[in-house]
């Protein structure tokens, strides 16, 4: 999983960011006639604007979602001290959503309280690959997000949890979350933003533009392998030292050492073969205008 800067919690985790696929069973239809999502409330409720549902243990849907996407979840033996942890991501829209962010609140009896951002960004070479289409679950947990399929291929739900939550000292008192950003497949986006979603996603698709045009470009002098890489290394270590910093540019500079180290892995495997096909399929993916991201173009690097 690609990192987007770690925030050490009390239990003793780092943050990341996924962009994992969903499937769901069929409630959406009675979910629709309930009322229960869809609704055009503001983010931070519910349901935002963008037709997706944040729906938690405390709410009366739950649980029946929970065991007709996720059966024998609840069956787990710490189910208890779990469920807090847990959230369903519905999304009721006609449009497919490409990137969200969820934060979390973790109050701990002893009077900890963590304050935790989940976000959800597309991995490289897929920038505009649906994340959520219409009609799909996901359950979330601010250790992990799992789609229906991702839940069948695994053993013990557990261990997607800290130990420490399953220990006294640890136990959680009052758990929040809210939906703060949302981004639509046609690139619309809905919500506060106090995680900064939207440039982030920004940052990143044009990351993925930029980097595909400097690939085509170098590529036309037929560069070796190993300049390649020499090139990809370089703007990879210039992307691990802007890790943490939410500034367009020095997103834009962490998201090209993300891509660079796909590209990277990539050439080590089939080396300059294919290339100019994986230049294009990036920049294509990308060809719309990110205007929420415009770092300057001397901060791009050759990859010769």
């Amino acid at each position: 999983m690609n990192r987007i800067g770690k925030v050490k919690t009390r239990f003793g985790v780092a943050l990341e960011r996924r962009a994992d696929k969903m499937a769901v069973g069929a409630l959406l239809p009675a979910l629709l006639a309930l009322g229960l999502v869809g609704a055009a409330t503001p983010v931070g409720a519910q349901t935002s604007p963008s037709g997706v549902a944040l729906i938690q243990p405390g709410d009366a849907q739950f649980r029946a979602l929970l065991d007709a996407n996720f059966p024998g979840f609840a069956d787990s033996p710490s189910f208890a001290q779990m469920q807090p942890l847990l959230a369903l991501l519905v999304n009721s829209d006609s449009l497919s959503k490409t990137a969200y962010s969820v934060r979390w609140s973790i109050g701990h009896s002893d009077g900890w309280v963590d304050h935790m951002d989940k976000l959800s960004l597309p991995r490289p070479f897929a920038a505009h690959a649906p994340t959520i289409r219409p009609g799909q679950v996901r359950l979330l947990s601010p250790f992990f997000s799992l789609s229906p399929a991702d839940y069948r291929r695994m053993g013990n739900v557990e261990s997607l949890f800290p130990a420490s939550i399953f220990a006294q000292s640890g136990a959680v008192s009052k758990v929040s979350a809210a939906l703060d950003g949302v981004v639509s497949e046609d690139g619309t986006f809905f919500g506060q933003d106090d995680t900064s979603l939207r440039t982030r996603y920004a940052c990143f698709a044009r990351a993925e533009h930029d980097e595909g045009v400097l690939l085509a470009n170098s590529l036309q002098t037929s560069p070796s392998a190993g300049e390649i890489l020499a090139a990809l290394d370089r703007q990879i270590a210039d992307g691990l030292a802007a890790g943490g910093k939410l500034d367009a540019a020095s997103l834009h500079t962490y998201y090209v050492g993300q891509v660079a180290q796909t590209v990277r892995n990539f050439v080590q495997q089939n080396g300059t073969t294919g290339l100019n096909g994986r230049a294009a399929a990036l920049t294509y993916a990308n060809r719309y205008a990110q205007a929420d991201c415009a770092p300057a173009q001397a901060q791009l690097s050759s990859v010769k």
